[in-house]
């Protein structure tokens, strides 16, 4: 007998294996599959996939134009939003954290509202076009939030536009996609398929544009005296603004599909009656749960929803997978910005980096597709939709694992330890002429140090519920009425930093404190900041290469936050209504630096000279080696989503797929919700100790999720492990869409 006769014979043992109790198979019968396995050679005789691109229906275009644009001004915010709410609104890396998972969160948990909006009541087009309005207000909003104005109005518009933003996409999410496959003739299989083949590759070079081309306006353009937020933010709105008009002039063309009616309604109904007529009649005879809805709904129906919360059940571990994945955009571009970005001439900023996952996309897909599946199958591994989604979340897990590996190699190059989240830190800087020995008193706890003169500077950390007692005296110094500087500070915040200055004033000591920070700049730069110790304004000039920068500073102000580019740098200054002084400072100011620059009096109460404190300066881990953790969790996201998005589509009925697509972007939001909870409620005492508990919590999910697949029973007779044992054949498993992930 020859292979091809023993698989026919395979097929037929199978199929006589088919109970009417697994009514799972009623829509795959060895016929049909005979039919779909005939469609794929068939569609490798027809002429290449750009002779169907250029057949596409003209309304499509507008559609890939809107979804472009939309994915492009969704993940360009995304990229910047962490930094900006840590440089610019000046909250701790917590704080941006949870924000940013909220945001997530909503952004995924309002797909659903959408789905049933655009069944129920609008109808598609209506739905992307009103949703796509309250979009880009909450682009244009976002981008006002950014210019410098009052803090607290920054705050507000901020979250409001977040809040618009994430209605917007959530609306217009599940809506696009399938609006699009409307317009394909639905006899026109292959065409369907290169459709959204180009619709996701179109999704996936948006994202990975935005997310190098909005870091680039951050940092390189300078506006209102500091990076270029408003610039960055305003790019996506205005080009989304505009794919809304390009969306409409298509409307000619458009297939518009009348709304049916909700199936979520009917679905909702049909379980509470299942459930009231099972505590009616006790212990029942019905096989499934659904059937006591008999006969007010067909059974038919009811074995789809009996289907559909299956496939719920194995979704429960899924949330943890979205809990480590969408850290990329929060802890390890924060992770990023503790290292060197420097590549020879090309410098990487931190919100860059995040660009790496679609780019191993497009490069991963065509090779786990056409070689890693065929040598696994060969190998009998990995054959299935669940099987495959199982290693992909324990990759996912080892990718934290590596995170936590390289934290602790970026924290031993630290001069000094990163605070913990329930900690602060103050700094004391000793800008007098005069040596200064101080003690800080925190919790039982008694530090002594001495400040060396013109610049000393020595940091302590404190849990921020303390108080702490600084007491300073000067020591070898000219005699003075007042030598010692005593004070409490009480208003420590979770994560901040302060700067306490100790200064002559009348050849008394005196002291400022000023709320400011430590982080090194994420990027190419070193910071520079400026304190002015006497009465009056001072102008501080930053001279390099024949080039010179004004800096002025009012009296007894602290300025924070001017950036500049490595190099050599000479820093003097002039007091208002004197001559400029005779001193300078010079200093090398390496990557990531941070100094500060101050002008105060001698032992002279007439003479002034410009110190320097360096604050950090040391060589950094290249953020090259976050190469390898996005690369483990790139293979691992297209195990789990891409695989995931075809298992969620191929295993329930038609009228159930959107429902399904949705529920599986539900877990994308249940995820950012353990993110919340894991930030906001556990307090990991570091990242190292964060990315160690994800990693934990990811293998154990994937643990329960292997033990759920395993009792799983397949709808499709094609992902039967059975199946593929008897006939041999694993040509649609092995068919991975060239799309990519979740991004739609």
């Amino acid at each position: 007998m020859d292979e091809s006769s023993s698989k026919e014979e395979g097929r037929s043992l199978y199929q006589s294996t088919i109970t009417d109790s697994t009514r799972r198979k009623k829509h795959h019968s060895i016929a049909s599959i005979e039919r779909r396995k005939s469609v794929l050679e068939e569609e490798q005789k027809v002429g290449s996939g750009c002779s169907v691109v250029a057949s596409f229906p003209p309304a499509v275009w507008f559609i890939f134009g809107n979804e472009f644009c939309e994915r492009f001004s969704y993940y360009g915010m995304k990229a910047i939003l962490v930094l900006y709410m840590t440089d610019v609104l000046l909250w701790p890396d917590e704080r941006a954290t949870l924000v940013y998972h909220t945001f997530v969160c909503a952004a995924y948990f309002m797909p659903i509202i959408g789905a049933i909006v655009a069944d129920t009541f609008w109808g598609k087009f209506k739905t992307i076009v009103v949703f796509s309005i309250i979009l880009a207000s909450g682009h244009i909003v976002k981008s006002v939030a950014s210019i410098p104005i009052k803090e607290q109005e920054m705050w507000y518009l901020s979250i409001l536009g977040l809040i618009l933003i994430a209605v917007g996409v959530g609306g217009i999410k599940p809506c696009v996609s399938s609006f699009g496959g409307d317009q394909i003739p639905p006899d026109e299989i292959q065409m369907r398929e290169v459709f959204y083949q180009t619709f996701y590759f179109s999704v996936n070079v948006g994202s990975f544009m935005s997310i190098i081309i909005t870091p680039i306006l951050r940092e390189d353009v300078q506006c209102f005296g500091r990076d270029c937020y408003p610039l960055a933010f305003g790019l996506p709105a205005a080009l989304f603004a505009l794919s809304i008009l390009v969306f409409l002039l298509g409307t000619p063309l458009y297939n518009r599909v009348p709304p049916e009616g909700s199936v979520v309604t009917s679905a909702l109904t049909a379980t509470k009656a299942a459930l009231i007529n099972r505590i009616k009649e006790g212990g029942g005879q019905e096989e499934c749960l659904m059937y006591y809805a008999h006969p007010e709904f067909d059974k038919d129906f009811l074995d789809d929803i009996q289907q559909f919360y299956k496939m719920c059940v194995v979704f429960i571990p899924i949330p943890f997978f979205w809990m480590g994945f969408d850290q990329q955009g929060s802890t390890w571009t924060l992770q990023a910005k503790q290292m060197d970005g420097r590549f020879g001439f090309i410098t990487i900023h931190p919100d860059q980096v995040q660009a790496i996952n679609p780019i191993m996309i497009l490069i991963l897909i065509p090779v786990m597709s056409n070689l890693v599946y065929p040598v696994l199958n060969k190998l009998h591994l990995l054959r299935t939709h669940l099987q495959k989604i199982g290693c992909g979340m324990v990759l996912a897990a080892a990718s934290f694992l590596i995170a936590a590996f390289l934290q602790i190699a970026i924290n031993d190059n630290l001069p000094f330890q990163p605070l913990n989240s329930d900690q602060s830190s103050m700094w004391l800087i000793n800008q007098s002429p005069c040596l200064i020995n101080s003690s800080i008193s925190h919790s039982d706890h008694l530090t002594y140090f001495t400040l060396d003169t013109e610049g000393g500077i020595s940091r302590t950390s404190y849990s921020s519920s303390d108080d702490i007692s600084v007491s300073s005296e000067l020591f070898e110094c000219v005699e003075t009425d007042s030598p010692i500087a005593n004070f409490t500070w009480d208003n420590s915040e979770d994560g901040d930093s302060y700067f306490t200055f100790y200064y002559l004033q009348d050849s008394q000591l005196a002291h400022s404190t000023f709320k400011g920070s430590e982080q090194s700049p994420g990027d190419a730069d070193c910071r520079f900041s400026f304190f002015n110790s006497a009465n009056k304004t001072a102008k501080f000039h930053v001279t390099s290469n024949d080039k010179t920068w004004d800096i002025p500073v009012g009296g007894l102000e602290f300025s924070k936050n001017h950036y500049f580019d490595t190099g050599e740098y000479t820093v003097t200054a002039d007091l208002e209504g004197t001559p400029p002084l005779t001193s300078n400072v010079t200093i090398d100011a390496l990557f990531g630096g941070v100094y500060i620059f101050s002008v105060g009096q001698t032992e002279s109460p007439d003479e002034w000279v410009v110190t320097a404190s360096v604050v950090s300066s040391f060589e950094r881990v290249n953020i090259g080696w976050q190469v390898p953790q996005y690369v483990v969790v790139t293979v691992g996201e297209i195990m789990v989503s891409v695989t995931g998005l075809d298992f969620a589509y191929s295993e329930v009925s038609p009228h159930l797929k959107a429902l399904m697509q949705s529920m599986w972007l539900m877990t994308v939001a249940l995820g950012n919700i353990l993110d919340i909870f894991l930030i906001g409620a556990i307090f990991p005492p570091s990242m190292v100790v964060q990315f160690i508990i994800c990693a934990g919590l990811m293998l154990a999910s994937s643990g329960v999720f292997m033990a759920i697949a395993s009792c799983y029973t397949y709808a499709d007779p094609l992902e039967d492990e059975q199946y593929i044992e008897l006939t041999g054949s694993t040509f649609a498993t092995d068919q991975l869409p060239s799309y990519g992930s979740d991004r739609t």
